[in-house]
């Protein structure tokens, strides 16, 4: 696997969709349409949060989600793994791209 990590784009949000449904059970989460998905993530989305898929070759595995960026602490508050890729390092590899991410942000405040 050769991933990297890209920012979400409007053409993202059926993938959003598909792996929030795959584990809506866990996250006791609600359904939410791909309209909302986008309102939500692109044509309103949080000046504090900053959303990432993970990428292998042209494929999107995860999406993860980091919080509170324009201040000193910095959080993951969502990383969703599609089920063909689990437990195959995709999960480490966004903890430590999210770790990097945070630190060269800190180093801008």
């Amino acid at each position: 696997m050769k991933l990297y990590v890209r920012e979400l784009n409007q053409a993202d949000i059926p993938f959003i969709h598909i792996i929030y449904e795959q584990n809506r059970g866990v996250l006791h989460g609600n359904p939410i349409s791909t309209n909302e998905w986008n309102e939500c993530l692109v044509e309103n989305k949080d000046s504090h949060e900053i959303n990432f898929i993970i990428m292998d070759d042209h494929i999107s595995v995860a999406w993860l989600k980091m919080n509170c960026l324009h201040k000193s602490d910095i959080w993951i508050s969502m990383l969703i793994v599609d089920h063909m890729y689990k437990h195959k390092g995709v999960g480490g590899f966004a903890l430590k791209f999210a770790e990097e991410f945070a630190v060269s942000v800190q180093n801008d405040i």
